[in-house]
């Protein structure tokens, strides 16, 4: 029986239990015999495989070696085996391992970076054989990725942030209520911050000469009367001075809290000195003791005003 017969015998192809696909007709070479062939039919070259993946010659040596070795027939004899075009195309353009890879991914986007390794080289109907729930439009968005992103390649994510304030904003709001005008440093105290970065800074005690409301109000009318028109929420205002954290003056009189504190010291002793003055001290003793009272508390304020 001559070469050409025996190519044209028909056998039952020996791969079929090598991969899930049945036996069957493929479009990869006009070229190839439409039936099942003997393996020792199958001589087309794999040089061009050999030097795409560094393969040494005297590993594979022929097309008969190379589908062999993809679908795992190690110890099988040439001789004893058929292979059909359909199988013959699957290990030829190796496939298999992409098929598998594509099907156990769940992200649409690792499933189209697997895709856009064959899309160049290989059409639609040959790739459906293989990943039997292929589409057009993964097919057209595969070569897509090939095109614009890369063979293979990652689409890189950018992060996107919404911005809601500015830092020029934040700046020109701080820059107001920093002002001697609106806050003023505390005599005594601290307050402990912790920044995104995890350091904790500790700064003076700060404190707003009037309610947070009226701050944010006067500022809104500062920014009109400047025809500033870069400006945020009555809320947002709000929410940068709960972080800040000033505390508010309490005093009716118009002074910050350590002075209003000072301040009640001495009316205390007022207190004590009239009741002592009702209970046998008498009324000369606790007007004197009172003159002297007024004199301590003016020197107080004068002390801490200028000073």
């Amino acid at each position: 029986m001559t070469e050409n017969n025996a190519c044209e015998s028909q056998f039952v192809c020996s791969f079929v239990n090598s991969t899930v696909q049945q036996c069957g007709l493929i479009e990869y070479k006009k070229t190839w015999p439409s039936r099942i062939l003997p393996l020792t039919c199958c001589k087309d070259s794999v040089d061009s495989h050999l030097y795409k993946y560094s393969i040494s010659r005297r590993s594979i040596d022929s097309e008969s070696s190379l589908l062999k070795i993809r679908a795992g027939l190690f110890e099988e004899d040439d001789d004893t085996l058929t292979i059909c075009p359909k199988h013959r195309g699957v290990f030829k353009m190796q496939k298999r391992t992409f098929s598998k890879a594509y099907s156990s991914m769940s992200s649409w986007g690792t499933q189209r970076q697997i895709l856009s390794l064959l899309v160049q080289d290989y059409s639609y109907n040959q790739l459906k054989d293989y990943i039997p729930d292929l589409s057009r439009y993964k097919f057209s968005a595969a070569r897509k990725h090939a095109e614009v992103v890369g063979v293979g390649k990652p689409v890189l994510q950018k992060k996107q942030f919404r911005e809601k304030a500015t830092i020029q904003q934040i700046e020109n709001f701080l820059e107001f209520i920093l002002s001697p005008a609106i806050m003023t440093d505390s005599p005594f105290g601290e307050c402990t911050y912790k920044i995104s970065s995890g350091i904790t800074l500790k700064v003076p005690k700060i404190i707003l000469n009037s309610v947070r409301t009226r701050t944010v109000t006067l500022y809104l009318k500062y920014c009109e009367e400047t025809q500033n028109a870069d400006i945020l929420s009555e809320r947002t205002y709000m929410r940068l001075l709960e972080a800040i954290e000033p505390n508010v003056r309490k005093s009716m009189k118009g002074l910050d809290n350590f002075a209003a504190d000072g301040s009640q010291a001495f009316d205390n002793l007022k207190s004590v000195v009239m009741t002592l003055g009702k209970g046998g001290k008498g009324q000369e003793w606790a007007e004197k003791i009172r003159h002297q009272n007024i004199q301590y508390h003016s020197l107080f304020l004068y002390m801490y005003f200028e000073y």
